[in-house]
C-alpha cells in the first residue's frame, strides 16, 4: 500500500468523525421542500440531543461488510472480526449516539479492508467482476475504466475527476514482475484504501453544490439522487445500493420527488425491505437481547438455556408474519400467532409432545392477544427472580407510548421483606409506594408495570403469585384519557385501537431510521400519520412510507452560510 494514500485517507476518517450535519422537517405535508427565508434559531428537523444530525453518519458493521462484498466482488469473502454494535435498552444501534469513531475502529476497518482487497483478487477471474464489460485489456483506458466502476461501487456516486486521478495513480503505482503483475497489486491497493475512505464509511449526505451555494441561512438542501438512493438502501436494506439501483440514479430515476416516490414504493415492496423493517422491530420489542437472560432455573425450570433464543425467534416470526398480511402496530398488538417449538411449548403452557425442533405457527389464548404478552417481551422485562415492574413500565412510556418520564437515582432494594408481602407487586409497592418516589412510580411509571402482572420473570401467564391473587390493575392516560383496567386483557384492545399507540410506533420508527431522537419535526410526522389515520388503516410499510418521505429523511439543515 501506498504509505501517502492509506495514511492520508485514516486521518480524513478520524476528521470526519467530528463532523456533523442535520437533516430535518421543512414542509407542513411531511414531504420534501426546500423554503427560502431564515429560520428559527432551533430549525425544524435538528437533533436536539446536542450530538449532531445525519449528514455524515457511519456505516455500522454490518452495512460496511455489505458494502464491501458488493464493491469488491470477492468469491470467497474474508471473515472478518468486526465486532457489531448492540442497541442499549432504549438506544438503537444506528442511533447517532451507538456509531462513534475512534481509533479501535479505524484499525478494525483499516484490517478488513487489507483482507477484502486480497479476496477480491484471489482467483484467476478476477478481472472478469472487477472491470466493466467491454473494458479495454490494457493500458490507462482499462485502469481508468476499472477506477470509474470501483468508485462508483464504493462512493454510492459516480467519482470526481481529482479522485480518478489520484485512484489511477494508485493502480499505477502497483509493483511486481511484470505487467500483469502489477496491475494486479495496484487494483488491490485502490480497493484497500477506497474501503478506509470516508466516502464509502460514512452516509455522506450534503446535497448538491449548486444547490448549498444558493441556499440562505436556515434553507434546506435537497439531497442528491446518489445520496437519497444511499440512504434508503442502507436504512431499509442495511446495505449500501447495489448496481442495479446506481444504475437507475443514473438513468435520471431518482431526480424529482414524483420519481423518488416511485422508487421507494419499489423499495418498500422489494423483498430486502423485511431486512431493515424486522431490525426495527427486533430492537423496539427488545428481542435482541432476549439471548443474553437468565433466570433461576430453581425457581423457574421452563427457562431452560438458551430458551431467549428461541424466544428472539419467537417475537421475529411473529412480526413477519404481522407484515407479510399488511399488519401495522394495531395488529402487532392484538396478534394471538405465535411460533413455538419444543424448547418454548411449556413457556406457552402447550404440551411439549405436539412439538419438535422445528417452529410451528399456533394462536395462543386470549391471554397471550399481542406481541407484549410474549414470552420473550415479559421474560426480557424481568429480573433473574422477581418481576420487574419499573423496567416493564419504562419500555412502554418509551417504546409504545412515547411519554416522558423523570430520572433520578434509583432505589435500593431491600435483601428481604417482610413476610406479609408475598406478592412481587406488594414488595414493590412497600419501597416506592411512599415518600419522593410515589407520585412517579405510583402515577406514571409502574401502573404500565403492573399491566403485565400475569406473567412472571420466565414469562409464563400465572393467576397467583406465592400462592396470592396476581393483581394486574391499574389506571392509565391514553390518548389524554384515564383509563382502568383489572388487567393487561382489558387494556391490550384499547392499546391497539389508540392513536397514541400508533404515533408512537411511527416516532420510533422515524428514530431507528433516521438515526437519532427528539427531533423537532417530529410533531409533523405525528400530524402526517394522523391525517392519515382518519381516512385509512396503516400498516407498517405505510408508516414507513411516510417516514422515508419526510423532508427529515430527504433533505438537510442549513446551519451556516456556504460562501461560493
Amino acid at each position: 500500500m501506498s504509505s501517502w494514500f492509506l495514511r492520508g485517507s485514516c486521518l480524513s476518517v478520524l476528521l470526519l468523525a467530528a463532523c456533523t450535519g442535520d437533516i430535518g422537517e421543512a414542509g407542513q405535508d411531511g414531504t420534501a421542500s426546500v423554503p427560502g427565508g431564515q429560520g428559527p434559531s432551533s430549525l425544524a428537523g435538528e437533533s436536539v440531543t446536542g450530538v449532531g444530525g445525519m449528514a455524515f453518519m457511519r456505516l455500522s458493521h454490518t452495512q460496511w461488510e455489505a458494502g464491501a462484498k458488493l464493491a469488491l466482488r470477492p468469491v470467497t469473502p474474508p471473515a472478518v472480526s468486526l465486532p457489531r454494535i448492540a442497541s442499549t435498552r432504549f438506544v438503537f444501534d444506528t442511533d447517532e449516539l451507538s456509531l462513534s469513531v475512534g481509533e479501535p475502529t479505524v484499525n478494525q476497518f483499516r484490517d478488513a479492508a487489507e483482507l477484502y482487497g486480497d479476496a477480491a483478487v484471489a482467483d484467476a477471474q478476477w478481472m472478469t467482476r472487477l472491470l466493466p464489460a467491454g473494458a479495454p485489456a490494457t493500458g490507462s483506458a482499462r485502469t481508468d475504466a476499472f477506477v470509474n466502476a470501483l468508485l462508483l461501487r464504493t462512493f454510492r456516486r459516480p467519482p470526481t475527476p481529482d479522485e480518478l486521478q489520484k485512484f489511477s495513480a494508485l493502480v499505477a503505482a502497483g509493483t511486481g514482475a511484470d505487467d500483469a503483475e502489477r496491475f494486479k497489486n495496484g487494483v488491490r491497493q485502490a480497493m484497500v484504501a477506497a474501503l478506509q475512505m470516508p466516502d464509502f464509511s460514512y452516509r455522506i449526505g450534503v446535497g448538491a453544490s449548486e444547490d448549498i451555494k444558493a441556499s440562505p441561512v436556515g434553507g434546506r438542501i435537497p439531497l442528491t439522487a446518489y445520496e437519497l438512493a444511499s440512504r434508503l438502501s442502507l436504512a431499509l436494506f442495511d446495505a449500501p445500493p447495489d448496481e442495479a439501483m446506481l444504475m437507475s440514479v443514473g438513468r435520471g430515476e431518482w431526480g424529482s420527488p414524483d420519481k423518488y416516490a416511485a422508487r421507494l414504493d419499489e423499495a418498500l415492496t422489494d423483498p430486502r425491505a423485511k431486512v431493515g423493517l424486522l431490525k426495527f422491530h427486533e430492537q423496539l420489542y427488545f428481542a435482541d437481547q432476549y439471548a443474553a437472560q437468565s433466570k433461576d432455573i430453581a425457581k423457574y425450570p421452563s427457562f431452560e438455556a438458551g430458551l431467549g433464543s428461541h424466544l428472539r425467534e419467537d417475537m421475529l416470526r411473529t412480526v413477519e408474519d404481522v407484515l407479510s398480511t399488511g399488519g401495522g402496530v394495531s395488529e402487532l398488538l392484538s396478534t394471538r400467532i405465535a411460533f413455538v417449538n419444543v424448547h418454548s411449548a411449556r413457556t406457552y403452557g402447550l404440551n411439549v409432545s405436539d412439538f419438535s425442533e422445528t417452529y410451528k405457527r399456533v394462536e395462543l389464548g386470549p391471554e397471550r392477544a399481542g406481541v407484549l404478552t410474549r414470552a420473550g417481551w415479559a421474560s426480557w422485562g424481568a429480573g433473574t427472580t422477581e418481576r420487574r415492574q419499573i423496567l416493564r413500565g419504562l419500555a412502554m412510556l418509551h417504546n409504545v407510548l412515547c411519554e416522558s418520564y423523570p430520572t433520578g437515582e434509583p432505589q435500593a432494594f431491600p435483601a428481604t421483606y417482610a413476610p406479609e408481602l408475598k406478592t412481587s407487586r406488594k414488595r414493590l409497592e412497600s419501597v416506592v409506594g411512599s415518600g419522593s418516589c410515589k407520585a412517579c412510580h405510583e402515577t406514571i411509571i409502574n401502573p404500565k408495570g403492573y399491566l403485565f402482572e400475569h406473567f412472571d420473570a420466565a414469562g409464563v401467564y400465572q393467576t397467583t403469585d406465592n400462592t396470592e391473587p396476581v393483581d394486574a390493575s391499574g389506571r392509565i392516560t391514553l390518548d389524554g384519557i384515564a383509563v382502568e383496567f383489572k388487567d393487561h386483557t382489558e387494556l391490550m384492545p384499547k392499546l391497539a385501537a389508540s392513536k397514541q399507540a400508533q404515533t408512537c410506533y411511527a416516532r420510533r420508527m422515524s428514530h431507528y431510521f433516521w438515526g437519532y431522537e427528539h427531533s423537532t419535526m417530529e410533531d409533523v410526522l405525528v400530524a402526517s400519520v394522523e391525517k392519515k389515520l382518519s381516512t385509512q388503516h396503516l400498516s407498517a410499510r405505510d408508516v414507513a412510507r411516510i417516514v422515508f418521505a419526510n423532508s427529515a429523511f430527504t433533505t438537510r439543515k442549513m446551519t451556516e452560510a456556504v460562501k461560493p
